[in-house]
């Protein structure tokens, strides 16, 4: 959404921060606010009830307790980057330090751009494994003090990340995980007034630039894709306690894989310069890239941009679909080549 504000009464405002110790909630303030689209963040507390099982002649029916609450969340925003504000000196996004950072290594140390791999956090001590994430989802009144419904969950991982990518148009991240419960839905006088989008919103990411290429081993081809989706399932699970020792049931959230799939729609191209399902089937593996893209302002050379490499990716299906042109649809995966090499770099500079 473009702000934080009264209209219409509503909305949905998300806030969230990198937690010192794994499922400790951090305390959350305005300044502590993503950019998320309009309507797109939910989250469930998701309890569920023990049912007795008893009974008797007359159809009684006897009253359960709560077992565990499995909270769950979601969110959808722009793909921002603040990326090089000077010589040798980034600002890294919030959504990436503050939510990213937990499932993916954040890498700065080309001074000049932010690289994201997807590797399950291994800080010891359980730091920066999990961040507390607050949701508001009505107002009535002003930012500064109206009453909002609020909901608050900590020990938040990452279930699942789907970049989505378009030839023109803004870039979207859709985040899905899990959570701890901490609280129950609250009425809130939180002051979110004051901290508006204005500049974020001059970094969001569309487009595809010169587009994306593909590379079986004779040279990178254009693919003339019109969109690229990158989904990365990180296989969050509950880690249950007996009951006993937690009146909720959840001791924590583990991560059991990490299976990155692709998708590229791409206008067709004569197979005499290039044929792709040959490769497939032949069971080859593609290198794709694309080029820089280029922020909302249409500036192309003051950074701002939204990169992806993948070295070794294997196609698993296609879908045929005419319209104006005809397109094929591409489907398949990302994987290690070798011990040593990441399946997938995606580049904030």
């Amino acid at each position: 959404m473009a702000s934080i504000n009264s209209y219409n009464g509503s909305f949905g405002a998300i806030l969230a921060q990198l937690e010192a110790v794994e499922g400790t909630a951090e305390t959350l303030t305005k300044v502590d606010a993503i950019p998320v689209f309009q309507a797109t963040p939910t989250i469930d507390l998701g309890f569920s009830m023990e049912n007795p099982a008893l009974e008797d002649m007359y159809g009684t029916k006897y009253l359960g307790q709560v077992t565990v609450a499995k909270c769950s969340w979601s969110m959808e925003m722009p793909i921002y980057g603040d990326g090089e504000a000077s010589a040798n000196v980034l600002n890294i996004p919030r959504y990436v330090s503050q939510i990213l950072a937990t499932a993916f290594d954040v890498d700065i140390s080309p001074l000049t751009q932010i690289d994201l791999t997807p590797k399950i956090n291994t800080t010891t001590n359980n730091v920066n494994c999990s961040f507390t994430l607050a949701g508001f989802f009505g107002l009535k009144g002003a930012p500064a003090g109206g009453a909002k419904l609020r909901a608050l969950i900590s020990g938040c991982k990452i279930g699942k990340a789907t970049f989505t990518l378009k030839s023109d148009g803004l870039h979207r991240l859709k985040l899905e995980g899990l959570g701890v419960y901490n609280s129950n839905w609250t009425d809130s006088a939180d002051d979110l007034s004051g901290n508006n989008w204005d500049v974020a919103a001059n970094q969001f990411v569309r487009g595809t630039g010169q587009g994306l290429t593909l590379d079986a081993g004779a040279g990178a081809v254009l693919a003339n894709v019109t969109s690229t989706e990158i989904s990365i399932d990180f296989g969050a699970d509950y880690i249950l306690t007996d009951g006993a020792l937690s009146t909720v049931g959840v001791g924590g959230i583990g991560y059991t894989k990490r299976d990155i799939n692709f998708t590229i729609d791409p206008i067709w191209a004569p197979t005499a310069s290039y044929n792709i399902y040959s490769q497939a089937l032949a069971g080859g593996s593609f290198a794709i890239a694309s080029a820089t893209a280029y922020p909302a302002a249409y500036s192309a050379t003051a950074g701002y941009g939204f990169k992806v490499a993948a070295p070794f990716v294997q196609f698993a299906g296609s879908t045929p679909d005419r319209g104006v042109a005809v397109r094929q649809k591409l489907t398949g995966m990302a994987v290690k080549s070798v011990e040593n090499t990441d399946p997938l770099t995606l580049t904030i500079i």
